[in-house]
């Protein structure tokens, strides 16, 4: 699907790729799903994850994934555009995934 969104800040592409590395691999997403959500199974396998900037300054963000949770890549994403702002470590996507809490 595509969906844009327009950033007032400056991104650091270079540590939102970092911190989407992270991303790649089996993982619980129990930390990165909606607070509301139905299912029964929060382990989902990111396949690919990352982070362009174009010349014209748009910056893309794709994932592949085994499938995903309710407003999981909202969720991704706005972690991502965190990270790019500097208003996160790229370290915190660990730690997020580490808690296994929502907040």
């Amino acid at each position: 699907r595509l969906y844009a969104h327009f950033c007032y800040y400056p991104l650091n592409v270079e540590k939102m790729n970092e911190a989407a590395k992270y991303l790649i691999g089996e993982h619980d997403f129990i930390s990165f799903c909606a607070a509301n959500h139905q299912a029964e199974e929060t382990v989902r396998t990111i396949y690919g994850a990352e982070v362009k900037k174009n010349d014209e300054d748009i910056v893309t963000i794709r994932l592949c994934g085994s499938g995903f949770l309710y407003n999981m890549v909202r969720i991704l994403v706005g972690t991502l555009l965190e990270i790019g702002a500097g208003a996160r470590p790229v370290s915190s996507i660990a730690e997020i995934f580490a808690s296994g809490c929502r907040a």
